[in-house]
């Protein structure tokens, strides 16, 4: 049987490739749904310190964004997600996907502000910092990763010195 021009076993495989990648979705569904909620929240913690802090009464504190981190604390959770998600059964899998996926998203976000803070340092102009993030927007999955991997390692590394700017405050 013929469809579009495919035949049976090419069809046969991309029904397999869409089912699976629903499957993947449906996974992660629980943590994205966490993910859109605390966006939300964050987002609007934003507005609010920003709108705040003009009048000389706002929130003290808030760094900027180059200088945001994943606290070297959340390491542990981590550790033991991937353990979960090595050695668990299919809840704890399960359960592992969404907590590995949550990190990963705060990792990236932390990545980009690393990647912000030294376009900022080597003084790029505002286009090149327009052309590298459409770059990296289009990589898609490999800049993701990229940016949580830089993120991950700059909880140890602490690249920034955020670590002594913070003891430098109190």
């Amino acid at each position: 049987a013929l469809a579009l021009g495919y035949g049976a076993d090419s069809m046969r495989q991309n029904i397999d490739q869409a089912l699976a990648t629903i499957d993947g979705l449906i996974r992660l569904l629980p943590s994205m749904t966490v993910l859109g909620v605390a966006m939300q929240f964050s987002i609007g913690y934003l507005i609010f310190a920003r709108q705040t802090g003009k009048d000389g009464n706002g929130i003290k504190g808030l760094a900027p964004f180059a200088m945001w981190k994943v606290p070297f604390g959340v390491t542990p959770v981590l550790i033991l997600a991937m353990f979960m998600r090595l050695f668990g059964g299919e809840a704890i899998t399960l359960a592992a996907d969404n907590i590995l996926l949550f990190l990963a998203v705060y990792y990236s976000v932390t990545g980009l502000a690393l990647i912000e803070f030294y376009l900022r340092k080597f003084k790029f102009s505002g286009l090149m910092k327009v052309l590298f993030y459409v770059m990296l927007f289009f990589a898609q999955m490999i800049g993701f990763v990229v940016a949580a991997l830089l993120g991950f390692v700059d909880s140890f590394v602490d690249w920034r010195k955020t670590n002594q700017l913070s003891v430098a405050e109190e």
